[in-house]
Formats: C-alpha cells, sequence, structure tokens
C-alpha cells in the first residue's frame, strides 16, 4: 500500500487509522532481528553464487530500529555504538547468511522483538546493516561512543598501493603484486575505522575526517582526538546518514555496511511532530498494525510498493494506526495505491475512524468496492471522507479498512 495524498492541517486533532482488508490486500509482520554475532572479521573464499537463481522481492526491508539513548548529567543524549561483524539473512531463505560489518546499540523494541513505531518500548541491544537510527532533538545535544570492535582480518581486499590508513605502516608493494586472498597480511590487518555523520554541526575533532580512524588494538590515526563525539544538535531539522570515513578503505566498509541514518526533529517544527504528517498522510506505512483477522502474507509478484502485501486466504482482516493529531478539516479524499493479488479483486476496503475526544468509535468513513478491480497490480483507491469529520474537538483517530 503506498500513500497518494497528504492532507493538510490547522488545529490539532488526536486520531487513529485502521484498514480492515477482506480478501484483497493486507498488512505483513515484519521480521525479528535474526542476526548473529560473529566477532572475527575473516577473508571469505566462500563459492559464489549465481545471480540469476536469487529470486526477486521476497523479503520485505525492514525498518530501522532506533537507538535509545541515556540523558546523562550535563543534559545530553548519551549512546554507546559497538562496530564490529556479524552475520545475517540478506538473501531470501534458503540461501546462505551473509556476513557484514554493523553498528550495534541499545534500540527501543515493541513487545515481539521488532522495532518500536512510536519511540516507546522495551531496551534491547541489536546490531544491523544499515546501522540502528539516530532520533536527535534539535537543541538537546549528544555524545555518542564509538567502540571499534573490528578484529582479525578484513574480509575484501585492503588495497596497500593506496594512500590508505595503514595501521602498520606499512610500505607500499611494488609489482607483481600478491593476489587476494590473501592480499597482504599486513594491510588486511587489523581494521582501520572512524564515524561521519553527514551535514551535521560539529566540531572538526568530532567530524569523523579521514585521518581520524581508530582499530580496535588502539592504534590511531594522525588526526584522531577522541572516538567520543559531542554533537549540538543545531542544524535545522532534517534527515542525515552516518557511515564509515577511515583513509583509503571507506568504500570497502560502507560496502560491508557501515551506515544508518541519523534524524534531527524539532519540536517547533509541525512537521516534524511524530503522529502528524506521519500517519495522517500515511507517510509512514509501518504505523499501521494487524489487530484481527487472517495472516497476511508477502506477495512474491510485487513489492515495489511502501507496503505491498496480499493475504494468504479469504477473510478479514484489520489493520489499525497509531493515535495522532488532526489540526484542521480533513481533505475531501484519501486515497491508497493497495496491490490486489490474482484472486483478490472481491470484496470491499472500508475505512473507520475512532474519535475519543467526541466519545466515539469505529465511525465509517467510507468503503471501496474491490470489484472490478485489476488483479495482480496496484489499483489506487480513493476514500471519501464526509464534510463532518475533523475538529473542532479532539478526535483520537481515523481508522480505515481495506477488504
Amino acid at each position: 500500500m503506498r500513500t497518494r495524498k497528504v492532507p493538510t492541517r490547522s488545529r490539532q486533532t488526536a486520531w487513529a487509522m485502521s484498514l480492515a482488508l477482506i480478501g484483497g490486500a493486507a498488512c505483513d509482520t515484519l521480521p525479528e532481528d535474526g542476526s548473529t554475532e560473529q566477532g572475527l572479521a575473516t577473508s571469505s573464499t566462500a563459492a559464489e553464487l549465481d545471480p540469476t537463481t536469487i529470486p526477486r522481492f521476497q523479503t520485505n526491508f525492514q525498518r530501522f530500529y532506533s537507538y535509545a539513548p541515556t540523558r546523562n548529567g550535563a543534559g545530553q543524549n548519551e549512546y554507546t555504538v559497538q562496530i564490529n561483524t556479524f552475520q545475517t539473512q540478506q538473501l531470501p531463505a534458503g540461501f546462505p547468511v551473509t556476513t557484514l560489518f554493523g553498528y550495534g546499540g541499545n534500540v527501543l523494541t515493541d513487545a515481539n522483538g521488532n522495532p518500536s513505531a512510536d519511540g516507546t518500548g522495551q531496551v534491547a541491544f541489536r546490531r544491523t546493516s544499515p546501522g540502528p537510527k539516530f532520533e536527535q532533538t534539535k537543541g538537546v545535544p549528544a555524545l555518542v561512543h564509538y567502540r571499534n570492535q573490528l578484529t582479525g582480518s578484513h574480509p575484501l581486499a585492503v588495497d596497500p598501493t593506496l594512500d590508505w590508513a595503514n595501521p602498520n605502516n606499512f610500505p607500499k608493494p611494488l609489482p607483481p603484486f600478491a593476489p587476494f586472498p590473501p592480499g597482504y597480511p599486513q594491510a588486511q590487518s587489523p581494521i582501520a575505522h572512524t564515524t561521519h555523520t553527514h551535514g551535521i554541526e560539529v566540531l572538526p575533532q568530532f567530524d569523523g575526517t579521514p585521518d581520524t580512524w581508530f582499530t580496535a588494538g588502539g592504534i590511531r590515526g594522525p588526526e584522531f582526538v577522541s572516538n567520543d563525539y559531542t554533537q549540538p544538535s543545531s542544524n535545522q531539522s532534517a534527515a542525515f546518514w552516518y557511515h564509515d570515513h577511515a583513509f583509503g578503505v571507506t568504500r570497502l566498509d560502507v560496502g560491508m555496511g557501515l551506515s544508518g541514518y541519523s534524524i534531527l526533529r524539532d519540536p517547533n517544527n509541525a512537521l516534524d511532530r511524530l503522529g502528524n504528517s506521519d500517519v495522517l498522510g500515511l507517510e509512514d506505512p509501518y504505523q499501521w498494525k494487524r489487530v484481527t483477522g487472517v495472516a497476511p502474507n508477502i506477495s512474491t509478484t510485487h513489492t515495489q510498493g511502501s507496503f505491498s502485501v496480499a493475504v494468504a486466504a479469504p477473510g478479514s482482516t484489520e489493520l489499525q494506526s497509531d493515535p495522532f493529531e488532526v489540526n484542521q478539516t480533513l481533505p475531501a479524499s484519501i486515497s491508497l495505491d493497495v496491490f490486489i493479488p490474482t484472486g483478490g479483486a472481491s470484496g470491499t476496503i472500508q475505512m473507520f475512524a475512532d474519535c475519543v475526544s467526541k466519545g466515539q468509535s469505529r465511525v465509517s468513513l467510507a468503503q471501496v468496492s474491490l470489484t472490478g478491480r485489476t488483479a495482480n497490480a496496484f489499483n489506487t483507491l480513493t476514500f471519501p471522507i464526509p464534510r463532518a469529520c475533523g475538529p473542532p474537538s479532539a478526535p483520537r483517530a481515523p481508522t480505515s479498512a481495506c477488504g
């Protein structure tokens, strides 16, 4: 399911949406983290896989965990981020696991261990690639402790003929050059690392420039000051990304998985309030939860939409959003792109709303028939919204139902 229209807002009202899907389209369950730690990096000689044998569109991209900071006595959000090797199921089930470098730390999870959708939940350690997401607030400084735990040899070929970090001060080799593997042991180990967050305002010593690299064993680059970074969170709110930036090996380390998102939100910016644009405009489909009905499964034909799934059998499935605020009358209609699998062009999709401030629940907003829709394709479904919907008081949440 993909959003088609983002409504505008003025006065605030709390709402929640839900979708009930009857025999047509439904929401998938998010995979739990299936990664395993591998502590020691080694050069790989694994057999190559024929890419034509790997089926496409088999696994949904899992949404990001968010780091769970602690607030220290200086008023900073404090994080400890560990960089290490791990294995995870990148390819479809039945294929070998993939060895990656990953950022890891304490994150927020829901009761099932999946990424929290609302910024609450349980704290657990996760290492992923891309790494967990920093969720920071403008004006609240951060202190990030980066810990390089990459030991052993780099799995990819380090090229010592370049200018690079060179922790062993290894002289550049001359031709004929050694093949990889094994390459040059003096270049393959130890593994240098530094992290740069692209775009944020920081002092130079905390910017992760290439020569601030450091190894797990304590060897440091010529510009190293500290691997404890202070960040003032002074930018305008925006999305940034963080990644390995070690001199001469950035391409290898980012290729092995060392990157992630960093989001800076401004509480004074209405667009940054979680639960307004994120849910009302349906821009974050992972805020939708399956609360009842048959278990859906992933469509093997199309998953290019942000929320493309199909029900496993005829029946009814309801999806419900988290509560969110509405600050003006809802638009005349809300349009969604819904993927209808083969045999699913029947039944209806219904949209409901709960409005706590008015003491209303499961108020029917609109119903759309699936009869005659194109199967095995995305269909744009438009739900007309009654003019009575929206402020003035404070409803809790629209509910949508897809069938």
